[in-house]
Parts: structure tokens; sequence; C-alpha cells
């Protein structure tokens, strides 16, 4: 019975998993029906895991136990769409579980099949705690993702980057100077050019 598929392919461990278990129901499931559950995927791809992440309560004991016993391997398998633990945490907004599965190895920069990272959604999440989750985990202004590599541009008073702004999913150039005056020196000069292209 606990290794019968039901519709959409779960197994009652994903199921446990999805509606907020305690970790010791958890055990109590995982230990009738075999550790090897955790290593079935549903119609998704998603492993008891993903399911345990992707919970709007997410409770991070079952995430702890379900590591303890099923491997830390798990934190890097990827569903049929390329998503991690990681990315349904940050679907759901949820800051504690996306803490505790970065200090315990999961990558914020793991892609999806869309090319975007747990880091990714947080940044571009409407959500202030996902905005701040994201700053503090490398995600520039909470809306860009540098590129990885040396910079486009370099001069004696700036460096220029490209970067995915993530708002937008748009590709995009960040100019980045050393001097405020420089930079308001530019933005005049560029205003200066508006005008007069206006006025001819």
């Amino acid at each position: 019975l606990l290794q019968r598929k039901d519709a959409g392919g779960c197994l009652p461990v994903h199921l446990a998993a999805l509606k907020n278990t305690s970790a010791e129901a958890m055990q109590l499931i995982v230990e009738a029906g075999g550790v090897e559950t955790l290593r079935v995927a549903n119609s998704d791809g998603q492993f008891a895991i993903h399911a345990a992440a992707a919970n709007e309560d997410a409770v991070v004991a079952v995430i702890e136990y379900l590591l303890r016993v099923g491997g830390e391997e798990q934190l890097h398998a990827k569903d049929k769409q390329g998503r991690t633990c990681m990315h349904l945490a940050a679907k759901q907004r949820s800051t504690t579980v996306l803490e505790y599965l970065d200090t315990h190895g999961a990558s914020a920069d793991a892609q999806d099949n869309n090319g975007r990272s747990a880091l990714d959604l947080a940044a571009a999440s409407p959500y202030k705690e996902m905005k701040q989750w994201a700053k503090k985990h490398g995600a520039l202004l909470g809306r860009y993702r540098v590129d990885e590599g040396p910079c486009v541009h370099r001069s004696a008073t700036s460096v220029v980057q490209f970067a995915l702004d993530v708002t937008r999913d748009t590709k995009t150039a960040l100019k980045h100077m050393k001097h405020r005056a420089q930079f308001e020196a530019e933005i005049r000069a560029v205003r200066h050019d508006t005008a007069v292209v206006r006025v001819v």
C-alpha cells in the first residue's frame, strides 16, 4: 500500500511531505514503505524532498530527516522542469527552508529548464523577505544576476558587465561607475545630447 502510486504518480511519502507531516510521522511512513521510496519520482519527476520543499508550510525538520535518511544527493535532484528543491522553496517564499538548504549544500545558482535559479526567482519575487534573501546571497540590487567571467569593458572610471534582469527575464549591460561625480557628469551629458536632438 505504501508503494502504490496515485494518479499523479505520487507515493504516500510524496503526499505526506506535501501535506506538512511532522518529522516523526514521515519517519514512520519511510520506515514502513522503505527508504527506496525516497528515490521514486512522481509524474512531474519530483521526489519526496521536492514535495517537502514545495509545501506552503514547509517543515525544516521533515527536510532534515529526508536528507539524513535519503542522502544529500537529493539536494541536486531536478524534476522534469529542471527545478531543484531550492527552486520550489523559492516559489513558496520559504526563506527558512532556503536558508536550511543553502547551509546544507544546495545550490542557489542551479538553473531550471528556463535558465532560472532559485536566486533569480527570489530576486524577481514581489515579496520583501525574498528580495532580502536574494540580496544576501548575491543578487545585485535584488534584481540583477551578473554574468560570471571577465567584464565586457574596463576603463579608469568604470566597469561594464552583462547581467540578467530577473524581474523582466532579459539580458542587460550594467555600468559600474567608480565615482559619483563621474556618474552625474555622464547623466548630464546624456540629457544634453537628448535635448540637442530634440531641438534639431
